[in-house]
């Protein structure tokens, strides 16, 4: 009698079961289904994706070469170091919740679990604004130098010698 009272806590199903699977080995084999077919999905991608890079790479060494003096370091590095404060934030709020929703009966430390969540939430959304103001000027910076492929590309006289914009007209 007390399986059933426990079972109609869960609408007739176990603790730790969702409603829409029989059993737990259902779920469980769900999960590894989804995961394998994210991590495959993935593999073909960037897969696919480094294939291509390297294939330009090797197909065009000197534009490469010529391109990679256009790169601003500086821009590159901060907003990595920005990427990488924000993944930590945001990492940092989603334990912050998961303590939360643990249920702390004490209301002092529910509150400040919350207001954790919520900072740190807000310093990643500073961090996304920060990064896309670098990726303006650094775009910006690009265009100037008309440095996007289409049928205006080409470079300014001045700033990248010997580039062949012909590959680069794909738009």
């Amino acid at each position: 009698m007390a399986a059933t009272a426990h079972l109609d806590d869960h609408h007739g199903h176990s603790e730790g079961l969702h409603h829409q699977f029989e059993d737990i080995d259902q779920q469980n084999e769900s999960y590894l289904v989804g995961m394998w077919t994210f991590l495959v999905t993935e593999v073909m991608f960037f897969g696919a994706l480094f294939f291509v890079y390297t294939l330009y790479r090797s197909m065009y060494q000197m534009d490469f070469y010529l391109a990679h003096e256009a790169l601003d370091v500086f821009q590159g590095g901060f907003n990595t170091v920005v990427l990488l404060i924000s993944s930590w934030t945001m990492a940092v709020a989603v334990r912050h919740a998961q303590l939360h929703a643990a249920g702390h009966h004490d209301p002092k430390i529910a509150n400040r679990e919350r207001k954790a969540v919520l900072a740190n939430l807000g310093v990643t959304l500073v961090c996304a604004c920060i990064f896309l103001v670098v990726k303006f000027f650094e775009y910006q910076a690009k265009f100037t130098h008309h440095l996007y492929p289409g049928p205006n590309f080409g470079s300014h006289p001045d700033y990248l010698h010997g580039a062949t914009p012909n590959h680069a007209q794909i738009f």
